[in-house]
């Protein structure tokens, strides 16, 4: 069977990114020589990452948001009260592991909304966060 066919196979079987990959991922499994299972396991994760990417891209669509804002355009200089440190710490997902949840207070204006959004686009959370609320308080103290 020559890398044509298994192309072919791969679209037939709805894995285009598998099939795109192919050729670049039969070079390096050769330099690299993998056994079948590591280049097979290779090609899979391909096609994982592409879909993951995929619908993250179509969420963010059908969304409709009027602009994208991520965390590394936020100015964490206006708002004293934020801690830059403890909400990229947050992005990262680990209180999920920790099963602890997280709600989002202070003023109208201070991103509250926009750090949830990030967390939410975030592709190692974006399957947990669907069952989450945004809480957004005026006027809290700490």
């Amino acid at each position: 069977m020559n890398q044509m066919t298994t192309s072919h196979y791969l679209k037939e079987l709805r894995l285009p990114a598998a099939a795109k990959a192919l050729p670049n991922l039969l070079r390096e499994a050769q330099d690299r020589d993998f056994n079948h299972l590591e280049f097979l396991s290779a090609l899979l994760r391909q096609e994982l990452d592409q879909r993951e990417e995929n619908m993250v891209a179509r969420r963010i669509k059908q969304a409709r948001f009027p602009q994208i804002k991520t965390l590394e355009t936020f100015d964490f200089s206006l708002i004293s009260t934020v801690s830059k440190s403890r909400i990229l710490a947050l992005a990262q997902g680990q209180y999920i592991n920790e099963k602890r949840h997280v709600i989002f207070m202070g003023n109208s204006g201070t991103g509250n909304y926009r750090k949830y959004l990030v967390m939410e686009r975030n592709e190692r959370i974006s399957r947990y966060i669907k069952d989450c609320t945004l809480i957004s308080f005026d006027n809290t103290s700490e």
